[in-house]
């Protein structure tokens, strides 16, 4: 009876895990060494790892690998303390799930998680919603200020409670709309497609245009795929979504002007306060690439990515733009390359082959849908040097691992 008790506390421990992006990642933290308490109970118990013997397991030690090598190579390893500290997740939470038991990554437990994402996502939609109209009057949710809304400010820079960036909230309402997609896709659900209209909306509403564009691409993917479907309805459906997609690029709080704003940015360069979202990322690439140009063989190591990147501004932009900023690479193939060189690249390039691969043999839109959104993150942000990024990729990798191995074999786990 006890040892019932405790498995039955083991097997909630994961759920808060699943809910990461309602807590500070401080407590995020605190939840994951519970639940690796336990894991490592259950090893002493049954002796027993899964999973990280395949290649699709020992995989996930490259990035930090990677940051380990270069700064022990080049005797930097005092300096790069904070980057191997944000690799460490590749390491720890790896460690973790091997040891878990295998009854947490059975096909009804990984559908289940899949729906507490959902309801998770849908309660901290709602509490940034009710936040937003206890602090500010009702005409603000569609003012707009520097070309974006005051509604995504107060979600990026106001909330005291919730910490997670807007982009990085956005791939996880991706992750539950493509769930959403693959059920209704099976069997029509009105729940699901509730879902769907939520997500669809709060993520305009967060001006996350990466995101924008990729859960467009899903829809308009999953109406032409479906079989079910006529021609003629196909026809019909696309062109009202196109119709409503246009509507609510036009009518929601700072999107227009967002594109507007990468049309009139896009070829200018940051000078004086004149400058925005778009040509500050321009400047930064622009620094990237400069410093790629010269170090693309061993890099300039991880410690010196923030004070040369800040130095190539100085030099290069007469702007106030990264005054009291540490701006990165914002591209995270761009910082592997400028930390480590060539090689730590090509290596983390394989990474991303394997985890692709890995991720696509489950045939799942759920599943390549997630890989194609972590792919897509990394090109625009510091994606893995983020501990929402990195636990939210090894987090449902990791379940996926532990779920084919419990089986011996590929199969859709949502279906």
């Amino acid at each position: 009876m006890h040892k019932i008790r405790i498995d039955a506390i083991h097997s909630y421990l994961i759920y808060p895990l699943l809910a990461f992006p309602l807590w500070k990642e401080n407590i995020t933290m605190l939840f994951f060494v519970l639940f690796s308490v336990f894991n490592i109970r259950s090893f002493i118990i049954t002796k027993k790892v899964t999973g990280i013997h395949k290649v699709e397991g020992w995989v996930l030690f490259i990035p930090f690998l990677i940051v380990l090598f270069s700064s022990f190579l080049r005797n930097e390893i005092h300096e790069n303390k904070d980057a191997l500290n944000h690799a460490g997740l590749f390491v720890a939470l790896p460690l973790s799930f091997i040891m878990a038991p295998d009854y947490l990554f059975d096909k009804k437990k990984i559908s289940g998680y899949l729906n507490f994402l959902l309801y998770s996502s849908l309660i901290l939609i709602l509490a940034y919603l009710l936040l937003f109209f206890y602090h500010n009057p009702v005409n603000d949710f569609f003012g707009t200020k520097y070309n974006s809304s005051l509604f995504r400010d107060f979600v990026y820079e106001k909330t005291i409670i919730f910490s997670i960036h807007p982009a990085y909230f956005s791939s996880v309402l991706f992750l539950g709309m493509a769930f959403c997609v693959e059920k209704i896709k099976h069997t029509f659900s009105l729940k699901y497609l509730s879902f769907i209209v939520v997500f669809y909306v709060f993520t305009f509403l967060l001006l996350s245009k990466l995101n924008i564009l990729l859960m467009h691409i899903l829809l308009i993917y999953a109406l032409y795929s479906t079989k079910t479907i006529t021609k003629k309805s196909k026809l019909i459906s696309g062109f009202v979504f196109g119709i409503l997609m246009s509507l609510f690029v036009v009518f929601t709080p700072g999107m227009f002007k967002r594109i507007e704003e990468i049309y009139k940015s896009f070829n200018t360069v940051p000078s004086g306060l004149a400058f925005d979202s778009t040509n500050i990322r321009r400047a930064i690439y622009t620094c990237d690439f400069e410093l790629i140009q010269s170090n693309y063989l061993s890099g300039i190591g991880y410690s010196n990515i923030v004070n040369d990147i800040q130095r190539c501004f100085q030099s290069k932009y007469d702007s106030s733009f990264f005054e009291g900023a540490n701006y990165m690479s914002h591209n995270f193939f761009i910082y592997t390359l400028l930390g480590s060189g060539i090689v730590g690249l090509i290596l983390f390039l394989f990474f991303i082959f394997k985890t692709t691969f890995f991720l696509f043999r489950f045939h799942s839109i759920t599943f390549q849908a997630f890989a194609v959104n972590t792919i897509a993150m990394c090109l625009i942000e510091d994606y893995f040097y983020r501990q929402n990024g990195a636990f939210f990729f090894l987090l449902w990798y990791l379940i996926l691992l532990r779920f084919g191995a419990k089986n011996n074999k590929i199969e859709n786990p949502i279906l």
